[in-house]
């Protein structure tokens, strides 16, 4: 009878518990969101727009701290892009070249959108909020991004992919090939920097496939070396910009060497470049050769 009691005193406490623990973590919150584009190709310089959505299921209080649109270049391409914005679509940080319009706010009575399945479908109570985000490809290099919609939620992020986009631009062939000499008092590689940086950048004539070039500096007895090949020319148009994919390796001091992939950008008219890259990035060298481009 003493084994019993006790059998059936430890399962109350455990039953305690478990109601206890439920009490206090209270109801689970599934989100859902929601992106879609008015086109997955355009033409660099045009705008494209997202609808964004964000609806809690149960009609429970959304709370949200923030949300995110991103945009990363895909095949791990150094470009990428975070706009943080409030619930209000008030701009937070990082959206350059971006305007959002709040739609609607759970409550509300209005038309709902979606570029999915046509602009509006129905008029009636809105439980869900929702975003038109304009976006300026100007801003952008011409490159095919993967999206994605985010949010913050006290101490938890909800994250939903969105469609691809692909930012095209004009490129014409360099007819004459491509030679370029610059130089730069910084180069940013990480945390570090490095003084009297110097290009030496070469395309053959009609041939980019086979261009190459390397990237020096140093910084007291310290030295850095970036050598790297031609991936694709991905701008060249009459603005005066062109605009090169390289890839390669780098090396500091002796240490072993790291792949990376940059952008090459040449402002032909100004003749000043800068270099964007996941971990080397310049900005403003002096060219002072060029030949073709």
């Amino acid at each position: 009878m003493e084994k019993e009691r006790y059998i059936r005193v430890f399962g109350l406490l455990i039953s305690l518990t478990i109601i206890t623990i439920l009490l206090i973590s209270g109801p689970a919150q599934a989100y859902i969101l929601g992106l879609t584009s008015s086109s997955n190709s355009v033409e660099r310089g045009d705008k494209v727009n997202f609808i964004a959505t964000v609806k809690a299921e149960g009609n429970e209080t959304l709370g949200i701290d923030y949300l995110d649109l991103k945009l990363t270049a895909i095949n791990n391409i150094p470009s990428f892009f975070n706009c943080k914005f409030l619930p209000n679509g008030t701009i937070l940080s990082g959206c350059e070249g971006i305007s959002i319009e709040e739609i609607s706010v759970p409550g509300q009575y209005g038309y709902s959108y979606g570029y999915d399945s046509g602009y509006s479908y129905g008029y009636g109570a809105v439980d869900t909020l929702m975003y038109n985000i304009t976006l300026d490809t100007t801003k952008f290099l011409p490159l095919e991004y993967k999206t994605s919609l985010s949010m913050a939620v006290g101490n938890k992020t909800f994250e939903q992919a969105g469609p691809s986009i692909l930012i095209t631009s004009i490129v014409q062939p360099l007819k004459n090939g491509c030679s370029i000499r610059a130089k730069s008092s910084v180069i940013l590689v990480g945390n570090k920097s490095f003084d009297n940086a110097r290009l030496n950048y070469y395309i053959p004539l009609r041939n980019a496939v086979n261009g190459e070039g390397y990237l020096i500096g140093q910084k007291n007895r310290e030295t850095f070396n970036y050598e790297f090949k031609n991936i694709k020319i991905i701008q060249n148009d009459d603005n005066n910009m062109v605009l090169l994919l390289v890839s390669g390796k780098y090396r500091l001091g002796l240490a072993k060497k790291v792949l990376e992939t940059s952008v090459i950008n040449l402002n032909k008219k100004t003749n000043k470049i800068d270099i964007i890259g996941d971990n080397v990035n310049i900005s403003g060298m002096n060219v002072y050769f060029k030949v073709g481009c």
